[in-house]
């Protein structure tokens, strides 16, 4: 990018356009913050692997608070059936389903979000 005369209004509008968050992601007290850095791809990446190692507080950043209950519950059992041996397999199991669980919902709330956002923008026109 040059920078010359004019360039000063070309970045600015750069960085005004990328800090403008969609009006459905705006409603969101959890995902407003981090509208500010413009670039969502390493946001994305980051829901999904914290939903690997804590998925009720990824599912809590979603907005999704009733799931984020029950996963917590799913967490809480997988992590007691982890401190007995005896039946460690389903502690597993249950921190599995716990994390499919987190990212399926996870998924799901990002794909409702985008067809608002679709309805939204054809309801303009």
């Amino acid at each position: 990018m040059a920078f010359g005369r004019g360039s000063h209004v070309e970045i600015t509008g750069l960085l005004a356009a990328s800090q403008k968050a969609p009006a459905i992601a705006r409603n969101s007290p959890y995902t407003r913050f981090f509208w500010f850095s413009g670039d969502s791809h390493h946001i994305n990446c980051m829901i999904y692997l914290l939903a690997i190692f804590c998925s009720p507080l990824a599912l809590l950043l979603t907005g999704k608070p009733i799931s984020a209950l029950f996963n917590l519950i799913l967490y809480v059992l997988s992590i007691a059936f982890w401190i007995t041996i005896i039946l460690h397999s389903l502690g597993f199991l249950l921190w599995g389903i716990a994390v499919l669980h987190a990212t399926l919902t996870i998924n799901n709330a990002r794909e409702e979000r985008r067809a608002r956002r679709i309805v939204a923008a054809t309801k303009q026109n």
